[in-house]
């Protein structure tokens, strides 16, 4: 391992060193800033989903049809290219 030599710590190399006691402070700063900024963007999803989820318990209490649009997979195939609307089901399966 090597050693750091006493003259690094001598007056004209003094500003190396502040250079990273700021790089360091700076990093924390960052890395608290996105922390804080990742919460929040946590809580307002939460909010999203919290009030997405009243909306469509709402509208099921009076029967109206929910203000967004229902995943539609009918565009999506399975492996021998049938869309997902023409597989069989297990009724017609057991037949």
């Amino acid at each position: 391992m090597t050693e750091i030599s006493p003259v690094v710590f001598k007056s004209n190399n003094r500003v190396f060193i502040l250079v990273a006691l700021i790089s360091a402070v700076s990093s924390v700063l960052l890395t608290v800033i996105w922390l804080i900024i990742g919460w929040r963007a946590m809580k307002a999803h939460e909010r999203i989903a919290s009030d997405l989820s009243k909306l469509v318990a709402s509208s099921q209490k009076t029967e109206l049809p929910p203000s967004f649009p229902v995943f539609d997979n009918s565009l999506y195939n399975n492996s021998s290219g049938q869309s997902a609307r023409q597989l069989p089901t297990a009724e017609q399966r057991t037949e």
